[in-house]
């Protein structure tokens, strides 16, 4: 192969290599060394090796775009120059039809450890300086799938030689690895170089300019029997290929909606014999039309054929909620949340959201499980009340959502829950006037049985005795009740009277309650009462209702004489 002239684009000089240390714009660069001497061309050379490994690099990534693969198989085809090349200088400012960007665009963008805008100028200086720059995909061309197979892209130095036994290439990945060049490959290899069949400006010599045998294509055969079905993930469309496939490099996947003027394209699908696709851009319960036409790239700009015939399908509902869901704590920092699942639709998975009363936040995400699950433990969640809501989920979307809720309690319902009064007081001396002494006040509790709603007294007649003529007295390890499970309802009623001598007897009613969800966001409560025999020397304080998911250390204040007691589930 002929030996490579090169010259060298952009590069900072450096002062051992050149007498100036000024750091020399492109436009001096390239001026500068368009007029050097024969003795550079080591250093142009040089410059060229580095700028070529880096665009071979940057290509090797690029092609992971499926799309990019199938534009270069579609140049190289054409066989321009009899051989399957691509010369860079045509081939650059070709547009991707799915993003809109020039080849050039998306090469640079690839380039390491500058700017997109620095490579994207240093590339257009390459190009302008090395109009011979080519792209070849000198073996397995035709046999390259454009769908499965990731080429490798080799790159020839200035040194290049025939007798080497490899040459240096990067994998997907943008990792250098060799390939023998004594074995021919079995897969399709990219080589980047300079092209022998072309002239210093880039155009392809008389000798080798290919001859064909047809006219260039301006007409194209349109696809037929269109047809458009529902499927879980979207639409499905399937086609025939037109009865004269001559040019159609692939076909253009057009929709029209509800809301729509007219039809407009939402993708392009390569290959003339993929006559298949789902759009899964879709709204759900939304009835779409459809038609495809051929496209051919034709070298310069895409022709397109008529349309095919029109189909129409309707896409997926929205998934259904669960038909049921229900949450209770089971310990003390833990909720479980059970579902039964609607089974009579495609669900791909099931999503679990959470709102904290106490943060005041939004309902966030905080699981993601598959569609077969049908329960879930929300662990290490914080005292409080919480609403959970599960949904659906299916290509189309989420469902609506049920939702529950829960209240994760301060004291674990596991084990036994002491209540200590930790003090008692009163602000009306009506409740015990100073020649009576010093007060004395007696507490009964009481709850009700869930399954017969009866009220029953767990601790009757706790005296609380003041040591002096005062308002207010602490006590310590003073237990009321140890509220176990055997006992465990959620509402505990505390009457406290002030007695004196008994005399005469009156009936005081007293009342116990709990609490039960209703509905997915509803709480109600249901009770029974007591009667309770005093004697008109009782003064009855009245009754506090002590919840079991409150703190346990909290101050309740009576209906009578603002008496008050504060509780603790500590003994001091």
């Amino acid at each position: 192969m002929k030996k490579f002239m090169v010259i060298l684009l952009l590069v900072y000089l450096s002062a051992c290599q050149q007498e100036h240390s000024e750091i020399l714009t492109q436009d001096q660069v390239v001026d500068e060394l368009k007029s050097a001497s024969a003795t550079d061309q080591a250093l142009k050379a040089e410059t060229y090796d580095r700028f070529v490994v880096k665009f071979a690099k940057s290509l090797s990534k690029a092609l992971g775009d499926k799309s990019l693969r199938q534009l270069i198989k579609e140049n190289a085809m054409t066989q321009e120059d009899g051989d399957y090349d691509i010369i860079w200088k045509s081939f650059k400012d070709k547009v991707h039809v799915l993003n809109a960007k020039k080849v050039s665009q998306i090469i640079s963008e690839n380039i390491e450890g500058s700017t997109s805008n620095e490579n994207l100028t240093e590339l257009e200086l390459f190009s302008s300086e090395f109009k011979k720059f080519q792209i070849s995909v000198p073996v397995n061309c035709e046999k390259w799938n454009v769908n499965d197979q990731h080429p490798v892209v080799a790159y020839m130095l200035s040194d290049y030689d025939d007798k080497d036994e490899y040459i240096n290439a990067f994998d997907e990945s943008g990792k250098k690895i060799t390939i023998s060049m004594k074995i021919i490959p079995d897969f399709p290899v990219i080589v980047v170089n300079l092209n022998e069949r072309c002239n210093d400006e880039g155009e392809i010599k008389t000798e080798y300019m290919r001859l064909k045998s047809v006219s260039i294509i301006t007409t194209l055969y349109p696809p037929t029997n269109l047809i458009a079905n529902q499927v879980s993930s979207g639409i499905y469309l399937i086609w025939n290929a037109p009865s004269i496939i001559d040019g159609v490099c692939g076909y253009v996947v057009q929709r029209k909606g509800p809301s729509d003027i007219d039809f407009y394209t939402i993708s392009h699908v390569f290959d003339p014999y993929n006559v298949v696709y789902t759009d899964i851009t879709v709204t759900g319960s939304t009835t779409y039309s459809y038609r495809i036409k051929s496209f051919s790239d034709a070298s310069s700009s895409e022709i397109t054929s008529a349309a095919s015939n029109i189909a129409s399908a309707t896409s997926p509902a929205l998934p259904n909620n669960p038909t049921s869901f229900t949450v209770e704590h089971v310990v003390q920092s833990e909720s479980k949340l059970n579902w039964i699942n609607y089974n009579s639709q495609l669900i791909t998975e099931n999503r679990v959201y959470r709102y904290s009363y106490t943060a005041g936040s939004d309902y966030d995400l905080i699981a993601t499980l598959p569609a077969s699950s049908s329960y879930y433990f929300d662990r290490n969640v914080a005292p409080g009340k919480y609403d959970y809501l599960i949904k659906h989920v299916n290509y189309m979307g989420e469902s609506s959502g049920i939702k529950d809720f829960v209240h994760i309690p301060y004291r674990n319902i596991q084990a036994a829950n002491p209540i200590y009064i930790k003090n008692i007081s009163f602000t009306n001396w009506d409740l015990e006037r100073w020649p009576a002494g010093k007060p004395e006040f007696r507490i009964n509790v009481f709850n009700v049985n869930r399954q017969s709603h009866s009220t029953t007294n767990v601790a009757g007649n706790v005296d609380f005795n003041f040591p002096d003529v005062t308002n207010s007295c602490n006590f310590s390890n003073r237990l009321v009740i140890n509220w176990s499970q055997d006992i465990w309802y959620d509402v505990l009623s505390l009457s406290m009277v002030e007695y004196d001598e008994q005399w005469f007897a009156h009936k005081l009613t007293v009342s116990a309650s709990i609490k039960t969800k209703v509905s997915d966001a509803l709480e109600v409560g249901f009770g029974a009462a007591l009667e309770w025999d005093l004697t008109d020397d009782f003064e009855n304080c009245g009754i506090v209702y002590i919840d079991f998911y409150e703190q346990p250390e909290i101050t309740y204040w009576f209906q009578n004489y603002g008496a008050s007691i504060t509780i603790s589930g500590s003994p001091n």
